[in-house]
């Protein structure tokens, strides 16, 4: 199964929104699934248009 999360926003800005939305994907993942989420060109931090979570 493939899913996309279309995120508000999501980590390094700490609520309880980014750490449930983490949670989600983590669980979906160890599920075996291929997850992805985006965000707005507005949040990004990092010099890679990437980010891998573990």
């Amino acid at each position: 199964m493939r899913i996309l999360h279309v995120l508000d926003h999501s980590l390094p800005l700490h609520s309880g929104y980014t750490f449930r939305t983490r949670a989600i994907l983590k669980a979906q993942m160890e599920r075996g699934w291929t997850v992805a989420g985006v965000t707005g060109p507005r949040y990004h931090t990092g010099d890679s248009p990437f980010e891998t979570l573990d």
